[in-house]
């Protein structure tokens, strides 16, 4: 498996966007969904966020596969929200539980907010070779050793899945049956999958770890050089201004008006 398999090839505006720039505006555009709490603005948000990463040439079986990893977390908060929280207008009361209008919202704005978070998360990797984002990272600061285990840590995301499916096709063919049973029945039939799994990557990361030491990994008394060199362009600066005024002028609003506070009306 390259440690490049989560990132999707492509020519678009994106892709070709410095890595520096993509990180900034991903912290950046984070802020903002933080600070807002209305749930047509969350979810607009959400739109915007899916509709750039379709634009970007993102396969729709990427984003498939984003959902359906987002999608228990998406459900699960507005379903528990108004569990913990009664403000607003009453809908419906069944024993001790009220179920209000602001809390709908609000439970749905922040799985909405979550969401949105984890396909910007998304648009980075997806949209970054590991080479750019590690020399991005260096460029930010970030010591080189720091950048290096940031993007292993990343490429190893697909890696533990791709070797837990590998492992569970396997031990099927061997006649395993991992789908009888209740829910608890098959987390715990799962579990010789997982130990198997967890061992396969530590074997694998200390593979990785004697390479890296083999080429001098971690010395200090000589210059590093990089054969893979990221460059700022042109474009990169008027989309940092552009995307930098946006998001100046939605804090500013959020602040100084109030607008987006209340999950339902404008202030």
């Amino acid at each position: 498996m390259s440690i490049s398999e989560m990132y999707e090839p492509g020519r678009s505006w994106l892709h070709r966007a410095d890595p520096r720039l993509k990180l900034a505006l991903a912290v950046s555009i984070a802020v903002v969904l933080l600070s807002y709490n209305n749930v047509v603005f969350m979810l607009l948000a959400l739109a915007l966020t899916v509709g750039t990463l379709r634009l970007a040439g993102i396969s729709g079986q990427r984003l498939k596969a984003i959902w359906t990893i987002l999608l228990p977390v998406a459900v699960l908060i507005p379903v528990l929200w108004p569990v913990f929280y009664h403000s607003g207008p009453v809908l419906l009361t069944w024993w001790k539980l009220k179920l209000t209008a602001w809390a709908v919202a609000q439970g749905i704005a922040a799985s909405a907010r979550v969401v949105t978070l984890g396909f910007l998360s998304a648009a980075v990797l997806l949209t970054t070779d590991m080479r750019a984002l590690l020399r991005g990272l260096v460029h930010l600061g970030l010591p080189y050793q720091g950048a290096l285990t940031v993007t292993i840590s990343i490429s190893y995301i697909p890696r533990i899945q791709r070797t837990f499916e590998q492992v569970t096709e396997a031990q099927m063919a061997r006649g395993f049956d991992l789908s009888s049973g209740g829910f608890l029945g098959r987390a715990r039939a799962r579990i010789p999958v997982l130990v198997a799994a967890l061992v396969s990557t530590f074997r694998s990361a200390e593979t990785l770890s004697r390479a890296l030491e083999c080429r001098g990994f971690g010395r200090t008394d000589a210059r590093r050089t990089s054969l893979y060199e990221i460059h700022w362009r042109p474009t990169d600066t008027r989309i940092a201004v552009a995307c930098g005024l946006v998001i100046v002028v939605l804090l500013s609003i959020r602040f100084a008006t109030g607008f987006g506070a209340h999950p339902l009306l404008p202030r």
